[in-house]
């Protein structure tokens, strides 16, 4: 925290909206979040976190892609901003995902469903996390399964969470054996 509270109020803008994203960014998803933030500026910000060892490059290409050093670091960043803050930024981040039209493979599903379950969009955090959930159950990933139909269950309907809660105890009982 006193490494972050060192850092210019540009800095520490970039780096909690970095913290959001998740451990590993790019630029281009740092500015898909934020549209009003200077590229030049962040990507001038990016430079100097990693100068300081907060966020280094991890590689140039494809895409410009930073890492926390530390976990510490994202979840300090994370954790000082506002909760309506961090779910509109996971908002924002779930609809970029979606813009690049890729979230029918497995792995975005977990991202959208990871961001959207974050986020206030209740439709989009239904919808996302039961895809998730039916995604990991058709690769036997059960223990994933279940964590999904857990968490979007209090968010159906009746009808939607009889069905969910059968899908649950029918992987729970798989996982047991």
């Amino acid at each position: 925290l006193s490494r972050i509270d060192q850092l210019t109020e540009n800095q520490k803008t970039t780096l909690k909206m970095a913290s959001v994203v998740g451990r590993v960014f790019t630029l281009h998803s740092i500015m898909g979040v934020n549209r009003t933030m200077d590229e030049q500026r962040v990507a001038g910000d990016l430079d100097q976190l990693g100068k300081l060892e907060l966020t280094p490059l991890e590689r140039m290409e494809p895409e410009r892609t930073h890492v926390f050093k530390h976990g510490v670091t994202q979840e300090v960043a994370y954790e000082s901003l506002p909760y309506e803050t961090r779910a509109k930024l996971h908002r924002d981040i779930g609809h970029l995902i979606e813009r690049s039209g890729m979230e029918t493979s497995e792995e975005m599903l977990d991202l959208l469903a990871y961001h959207f379950d974050r986020s206030n969009d209740e439709e989009r955090k239904r919808h996302y996390l039961l895809k998730a959930g039916e995604s990991a159950q058709s690769r036997y990933a059960n223990d994933a399964a279940i964590n999904y139909y857990r968490k979007v269950l209090p968010l159906l309907t009746t009808e939607n969470r009889i069905r969910s809660e059968e899908h649950t105890s029918e992987l729970q009982s798989h996982s047991d054996l």
